[in-house]
């Protein structure tokens, strides 16, 4: 036997210690989605055979690093979603065939090893949602497609090492403390198709060699410091769906280059300083579903063009300065799938003193029924 395949059994209980001493030739352990408790078992810390061991998505505990891992060749290692807590091992840092490693959901602590972000075959790293704290190490592997750091407490500068990690699709560093500015290398990442920095204390400008990024789907910068324009650049980026820059300190105009970018499901833009007209040209992005523009100093009207927006079902325009009649064409789309429109439209509800005339708007005090 050198597999043992017990996924999403219902299984309860412990891992018995005499695991591998009775199956000395254990390759693959698969018990992810049970109910099992207790700790990893003692002699799977040093099996010389396994290559597989996934354990994830159950209610085992304890610490990991109390015994040295000796697992030299092991591959994928996910102990995911169970209540793990303590410090991540250096140790894991020896396991140098690993090429997916996936601690995330637990109660982890400490400093990151810097030895596990130099595994030279690694191209997963998954740590979310755990108590890590630290920085991201000056050297990493370059091996990585896959680094998720969400929802912990790393801090300090993205390191210059980062732009050469070159086949990172995924980069996922939300909900930290990471300070300092984005790199003119961002355009280095070619292969990116996720980039989630929100939620961080980042400053400065976004570089203009985002363009670079063609492959990118998502952009999250939400909640830091950017200031300047939102560069007109990111029209070559024609694979985003999603474009989320909130709450930071943009301002200029919004970009008409926008427009170019037709796979576009949603844009928030809200909670800025960005002025000006609202471009018509995103009129043309006939997938968007929602768009979040609040609290801008936007002026003049709502383009007519909006009226080919079929797919749209969230449109917030609230605190602003647009003060002309919404257009029919806009109020026609609440016959479709426009479920929510918000905007100043009512006396005493726009911060500015502004309100513009709409008899179709979800938010209006005459109106609320429509």
């Amino acid at each position: 036997v050198t597999g043992i395949e017990l996924s999403d059994l219902r299984l309860s209980g412990t891992i018995p210690n005499e695991l591998v001493i009775l199956v000395p030739h254990l390759k693959t352990l698969n018990v992810f989605e049970n109910g099992l408790t207790g700790t990893i078992p003692v002699t799977l810390y040093s099996s010389s055979s396994l290559v597989n061991l996934n354990m994830g998505s159950n209610k085992l505990s304890g610490s990991i690093d109390e015994i040295e891992w000796t697992t030299y060749n092991i591959e994928k290692l996910n102990l995911a979603n169970n209540e793990f807590s303590g410090p991540i091992p250096g140790s894991i840092g020896s396991l140098t065939n690993l090429v997916e490693l996936d601690l995330s959901h637990n109660d982890f602590r400490g400093s990151m090893p810097l030895e596990m972000f130099n595994l030279p075959d690694l191209y997963s790293l998954n740590l979310q949602h755990n108590s890590l704290h630290g920085s991201l190490p000056i050297t990493l592997t370059t091996s990585l497609e896959y680094l998720n750091l969400y929802s912990n407490r790393v801090g300090g500068k993205l390191p210059a090492a980062l732009y050469n990690v070159t086949n990172l699709v995924t980069l996922s560093l939300e909900s930290n403390k990471i300070s300092g500015t984005l790199s003119q290398l961002l355009g280095n990442l070619h292969n990116l198709e996720e980039l989630l920095l929100g939620r961080n204390q980042i400053t400065g400008t976004v570089p203009n060699t985002i363009s670079k990024l063609s492959n990118l789907k998502i952009l999250d910068l939400s909640i830091n410091i950017f200031r300047g324009s939102i560069p007109g650049e990111i029209g070559n980026m024609g694979l985003m769906e999603k474009l989320i820059v909130n709450q930071n300190l943009f301002s200029g105009s919004i970009p008409s280059e926008i427009g170019m970018l037709t796979n576009l499901l949603m844009i928030k833009l809200n909670s800025n300083s960005l002025e000006g007209s609202i471009p018509s040209e995103i009129g043309q992005l006939t997938r968007l579903e929602q768009l979040i523009l609040q609290s801008n100093y936007l002026t003049q009207a709502i383009p007519t063009e909006f009226g080919m927006l079929s797919n749209l079902e969230l449109f917030i325009v609230l605190s602003t300065f647009i003060s002309t009649q919404v257009p029919a064409e806009v109020c026609k789309l609440r016959e479709e799938n426009l479920s929510t429109f918000a905007i100043d439209c009512r006396p005493g509800s726009a911060v500015n003193g502004v309100i513009a005339l709409c008899d179709c708007c979800s938010w209006c005090q005459w109106n609320n029924n429509a």
